[in-house]
């Protein structure tokens, strides 16, 4: 049964339909932070907004940082909805990507059909912003983005852990030729690959740290990835519980010295799923890779399900008699786990809804 926490309860919860993710962070007292989006299969709706909203959570004070890791379409889905329904939230990006010329790009060709979702999503966003006049938040490595002092409600701190100054270099060369230039035909917009710029989070409440790793991937240049992460004297210091575990489990981006110098022996880890055309994530290795490194793993659903192509003569009949069909949510999940900021030791409550699963379950 969805319930809200209790006000000194630690909450995450992760959503996960196959092809998408959210991350939803309680942070004590009816406190709030949402990472990325994705769309609820049965209402449509912002998995973000649709939860909160069913445990009582009033959106305009309840939520206080809304994140776009980067703009992906799996992560982006439904994030101007969410914006705008969280009216007094500040909104976070990855300083590599609101560049001027991204801003400027956004403003003539975002609300055009045809082009990368994750620019229609900003384009929404940017007109929330300016509507509402916030101004939104870079995130780059070393950097606090929200902060709440003691002593009536348990201190509380999140710290941008990338992208290094470097993949921001980087990212804004890559920014500018992705768009269209003058007098050339009009080409859909795709995000740079690798992840570089991607924002990796770090939060700390009481005496609980997480460690949410976004998509970010390694790279063989240390300036930047999650070498750049590991070896700087200058995030926060503390070993987390929890581990959202990047990229989808994919082994470039599984660093062990993450493992080693950043989680305690045996954390909780969590991840979603991916799948679109040829490409499933986690593969049968990053499955056992993960294994090997906790026995705490879970997933919100399991790899490699994808829509059941139905006959030709099913879907036009299907198409004749309502607008659109969606499979029942076997592939999508949630994920939840809380904590006593008052106990010691840090005890997880594991709750797991529709799909979601250990990773010791899984038939592989």
């Amino acid at each position: 049964m969805l319930t809200p926490p209790l006000n000194e309860e630690v909450e995450i919860s992760i959503f996960g339909p196959g092809y998408g993710e959210c991350i939803l962070v309680h942070i004590g007292f009816n406190d709030w932070i949402i990472i990325d989006s994705c769309i609820s299969p049965s209402s449509k709706e912002p998995c973000a907004i649709e939860y909160l909203s069913s445990i009582g959570v009033p959106l305009d004070t309840g939520v206080k940082l809304v994140i776009a890791t980067h703009w992906h379409d799996d992560h982006i889905r439904g994030i101007g909805k969410t914006v705008n329904s969280c009216s007094n939230a500040t909104f976070v990006c990855s300083d590599g990507l609101l560049t001027k010329e991204f801003v400027t790009f956004i403003k003539a060709y975002g609300a055009r059909p045809g082009l990368n979702e994750g620019i229609n999503e900003f384009d929404i966003v940017l007109k929330s912003l300016e509507t509402s006049h916030r101004t939104p938040k870079y995130a780059s490595a070393e950097k606090a983005l929200w902060k709440r002092n003691g002593p009536s409600k348990p201190s509380c701190c999140i710290t941008a852990l990338s992208p290094a100054d470097f993949a921001i270099h980087l990212a804004k060369i890559q920014l500018k030729e992705l768009f269209p230039q003058e007098n050339t035909t009009k080409r859909d917009v795709v995000a740079p690959q690798p992840n570089n710029v991607a924002v990796v989070i770090w939060i700390e409440v009481g005496g609980i740290c997480l460690l949410l790793g976004s998509d970010l991937e390694n790279s063989p240049d240390k300036r930047h990835g999650w070498a750049a992460i590991v070896d700087s004297n200058l995030r926060p210091e503390g070993i987390a519980s929890v581990f959202k575990i990047p990229h989808h489990g994919s082994k470039n981006a599984d660093l062990p010295k993450v493992w080693q110098k950043m989680l305690i022996k045996n954390p909780l880890a969590v991840m979603t799923p991916f799948s679109k055309g040829n490409v499933s994530l986690p593969t049968l290795e990053d499955i056992n890779r993960i294994k090997s490194q906790t026995s705490e793993g879970y997933i919100t659903a399991s790899p490699g399900v994808k829509r059941v192509k139905k006959p030709k003569i099913v879907e036009q009949f299907v198409k004749g008699a309502t607008k659109s069909i969606y499979q029942a949510n076997s592939f999508f999940g949630h994920a939840r786990f809380r904590a006593d900021l008052k106990s010691q030791p840090i005890d997880w409550k594991t709750e797991l809804f529709q799909s979601a699963t250990s990773l010791n379950s899984l038939k592989v």
